[in-house]
């Protein structure tokens, strides 16, 4: 009897993971939701010029690290070809205007950082270079990046300066899409 109860307890597992990876193969099939696509981004741009950011802040190198995460992210993401000034459609210019850090959590007891954000402030504009039109054009541009640099994790600095650099690079090609 206990053989049977047993039996039937694995036929059901093993009905649950053939569900699962059924469930899993299909998702990967279908994408997830996922598209693709790159019908948003203007069809008459084939390539753009991303000339490193200008930096007016203290903080050395953070206009490097943005514009490197920038050129990465539109060449993965776009259907442009990142190229010299001279050759290219469009240009993309912008200015590191701010670079704070904040507490977010502190111990209670001394008072030491548990977490620590950065904010990453920048102002931007896309311009069409054979025409001289700006395309897109923003000032104040924020982004996030958060390190934790209490003792055992201890995280530094650069750990929430790359997550800031990252999600401004994709803030950035989100905003290449829309109506022209």
């Amino acid at each position: 009897m206990k053989c049977m109860k047993l039996a039937g307890r694995l036929h059901h597992a093993s009905v649950f993971v053939r569900v699962g990876l059924l469930a899993g193969l299909l998702s990967i099939a279908s994408g997830c939701g996922y598209s693709s696509s790159q019908a948003h981004f203007p069809e008459d741009v084939a390539t753009v010029a991303v000339p490193i950011f200008g930096n007016t802040t203290f903080y050395r190198y953070v206009e490097r690290d943005l514009t490197e995460a920038l050129i990465k992210t539109i060449e993965l993401r776009t259907p442009y070809k990142v190229v010299d000034r001279s050759r290219s459609d469009t240009l993309m210019e912008g200015v590191v205007v701010g670079v704070e850090q904040r507490q977010i959590i502190r111990t209670p007891e001394v008072g030491y950082p548990q977490e620590m954000e950065i904010s990453l402030t920048i102002d931007w504009t896309w311009t069409d270079q054979r025409t001289g039109r700006i395309i897109r054009s923003r000032k104040g541009l924020q982004t996030v990046g958060r390190y934790i640099p209490r003792l055992g994790v201890d995280e530094s600095i650069q750990v929430g300066h790359h997550e800031a650099t990252n999600r401004m690079a994709t803030h950035l090609v989100d905003a290449m899409r829309g109506e022209w």
